[in-house]
């Protein structure tokens, strides 16, 4: 059985650590040996990061599930640090901005988003970031996979997903089970391709 190293945020994560059921990267298991390093929540930097910590060469193929430029690093996440799923996340504004409702501590994060977070650098990181991963994956079989509108990376071997995402949105991996299994037939023949 060949196998693939899945890297990325919630869109890729195995939600069956805090969920009876599991998505397309679950799915997936049925035909190749999966190693899902992915993790809810984080961004582009902690992707970069999962990657960095795996053996490459020992993969047929890698697929990296990109995230949003605007999730800000942080090594221990105010809110869900004890959450299975989510214990690794970065700081996200509308997840904040909820949670702000109930905890006056959060208030200094959403003014910060709000009024003196720069946009323009994030992105920019966020580019900078994605090429170092197109860097470090180059020499290998690689599947770039997007789910967020807007959030276009340079990435070679790329699906974009964002139409079935906005038509399909749902509980698990952010996709209904239509939906994962819309992506789960687009990752299977993409990956046969390569």
């Amino acid at each position: 059985m060949k196998k693939v190293l899945i890297v990325g945020d919630s869109f890729a994560s195995d939600w069956t650590v805090k969920y009876d059921s599991g998505g397309w990267p679950n799915m997936l298991s049925a035909l190749y040996k999966i190693k899902n390093a992915a993790q809810a929540g984080c961004s582009q930097y902690k992707i970069l990061q999962q990657l960095r910590k795996e053996k490459l060469d020992k993969y047929h193929y890698i697929i990296v599930s990109h995230t949003s430029p605007y999730r800000l690093p942080v090594k221990k996440h105010p809110i869900h640090s004890k959450d299975s799923l989510h214990k690794n996340s970065d700081l996200i504004y509308s997840d904040i901005l909820e949670h702000s409702k109930t905890n006056d501590r959060l208030l200094g994060i959403v003014d910060y988003m709000e009024n003196y977070m720069d946009v323009d650098y994030l992105t920019y990181v966020h580019d900078l970031i994605s090429m170092e991963i197109e860097k470090l994956v180059k020499p290998y079989k690689v599947l770039n996979l997007e789910h967020i509108k807007n959030n276009a990376t340079s990435c070679h071997t790329k699906i974009d997903l964002t139409k079935i995402q906005e038509e399909h949105n749902g509980l698990i991996n952010h996709y209904s089970q239509y939906g994962n299994n819309l992506v789960l037939r687009e990752v299977i023949n993409a990956l046969e391709k390569l």
